[in-house]
């Protein structure tokens, strides 16, 4: 989670904020793709400890849905790293293999709202590509 990142100046001007394609979930894992596909390594210090205050509750079975399918795919998409058609094909895999662990069709209807977004997942590539550095106004 994006709770206690330490990021230097000059990758925060090349890889961009948060896209606003990711309201919620999925912001964290897109802007480490982004970051990766600009050269940038992500590290982990076990030592740093910080807390991130959540609280820990039972969520509807909707909502894990969801957050663990559809925004994961929506990430999965967007991830520049690879190619879209490898993306799109492990999501349609991916969406058969959560549909019969959740018990739900759910995941389907996921997945075509999924598939209506691809011109949007494109734009996203795009301008991962072109980086991010003239659209921020960092002082």
């Amino acid at each position: 989670m994006a709770a206690h990142w330490l990021i230097s100046r000059e990758a925060l001007e090349t890889v961009g904020l948060f896209s606003e394609m990711f309201p919620i979930y999925g912001n964290d894992d897109n802007w480490c793709d982004r970051a990766r596909y600009h050269g940038y390594r992500i590290g982990i210090v076990p030592e740093a400890r910080a807390v991130h205050d959540r609280a820990q509750r039972e969520e509807p079975k909707e909502k894990v849905i969801y957050r663990n399918y559809y925004m994961g795919s929506l990430v999965r998409l967007c991830d520049i790293n690879r190619p879209l058609w490898e993306r799109f094909l492990f999501v349609c895999l991916f969406t058969l293999v959560k549909a019969v662990k959740y018990g739900s069709l759910l995941p389907f209807s996921h997945f075509r709202t999924l598939a209506g977004r691809l011109p949007e997942v494109r734009e996203v590539r795009q301008a991962t590509r072109r980086g991010m550095k003239n659209n921020l106004n960092i002082r």
